[in-house]
């Protein structure tokens, strides 16, 4: 009979190692006691084991839900260093407090939540992908230091004027429907690597507002939406030989 294969005894661990543990378990003795019952729900919702995955092996960790428990606030994050992804949603947070810590984040959900502004991202640097859907948002503001930000998804918010946003440069897919914008201006202009737009669902009724979306500023833009299922329709989208002159217009759109 094959003999049993015998477990293999854990690897030593190094002085600077286990320094670095002993730091991390003083950490999490010293955060409030809110705080750990925050985190107590993070791990609880996400399988982790405080122990063997925050103490021990915190760099494999690079994806945290938020979603399966309520909560007011972002705390504890800074145990989980190598976080790439984040997902909160339906919670009743009303600021983003708490993410500076998530200086390795390359996408971030925060949806279906009670947020007001955009904030507290500034170290977030190499955020690729930015979903802020369904929130409370009023203003654009505080992007311009996402240089490397490819999808930006603020649907379905109070936003009334599109600015800042002329420093995103790899912007792609940039979704603001479901809004109160009635003007586009001037407000994309640079972004010459947009491809995907959706403004539907809100009030831009003039057919003027059009060329600023012309092929000489936004080249590779090919999905426009002004209307969807899901978000609703602009004005415009009502006004006699709509598709007719927009397609003209953008000879560069491929699907409208």
């Amino acid at each position: 009979e094959a003999k049993e294969a015998k477990a293999e005894p854990p690897k030593p661990v190094s002085p600077e190692e286990q320094q670095r543990r002993n730091d991390v378990k003083i950490r999490l003795r010293n955060i409030s006691e809110r705080d750990q019952e925050t985190l107590a729900a993070i791990c609880s919702a996400n399988g982790f084991d405080q122990e063997e995955d925050l103490v021990n092996n915190p760099g494999k960790i690079e994806m945290v839900s938020m979603m399966f428990y309520n909560t007011s606030r972002i705390s504890s994050l800074q145990f989980f260093p190598c976080l790439k992804k984040l997902q909160i949603i339906q919670q009743n947070l009303t600021s983003l407090e708490g993410l500076r810590e998530c200086t390795q984040l390359e996408e971030l959900w925060v949806v279906e939540s009670a947020v007001d502004r955009i904030e507290f991202l500034e170290n977030c640097t190499k955020l690729k992908r930015l979903y802020m859907y369904s929130n409370r948002i009023r203003r654009v503001e505080n992007l311009s230091h996402l240089h490397e930000l490819e999808v930006l998804s603020l649907a379905d918010n109070r936003i009334f004027l599109m600015e800042n946003l002329e420093h995103l440069k790899e912007l792609r897919n940039l979704n603001l429907a479901n809004n109160v914008i009635s003007v586009i201006g001037d407000s994309l202009a640079g972004l010459t690597k947009l491809e995907t737009l959706n403004l539907a669902g809100n009030r831009i009724g003039s057919f003027k507002e059009v060329s600023n979306l012309s092929p000489y500023r936004l080249p590779k833009l090919k999905c426009l939406f002004f209307a969807d299922p899901l978000w609703g329709h602009c004005p415009m989208t009502s006004l006699c030989n709509y598709q007719t002159y927009v397609l003209f217009i953008l000879q560069q759109i491929d699907s409208l």
